[in-house]
């Protein structure tokens, strides 16, 4: 099972890492700023098809992270 608060984490640090804010992030997946700051703090149980439009964005490829 993935871990919401180290998936929140991951996403935090490359989205700092582009030089990306939420709300840009959240334009670009076309989700809500909402959504990003709980993401960012493992506060909610994400869609598969959110978190892929999130990752897709910022060109991370999930089963890449599951091995750390």
């Amino acid at each position: 099972m993935i871990d919401l608060i180290e998936l929140g984490k991951l996403i935090k640090a490359e989205r700092k890492k582009q030089r990306l804010t939420k709300q840009m992030l959240a334009n670009d997946a076309n989700v809500s700023l909402s959504t990003i700051r709980d993401l960012e703090v493992g506060k909610i149980n994400i869609t598969i098809g959110t978190l892929n439009k999130v990752l897709k964005v910022l060109n991370v490829k999930l089963y890449q992270n599951l091995e750390k």
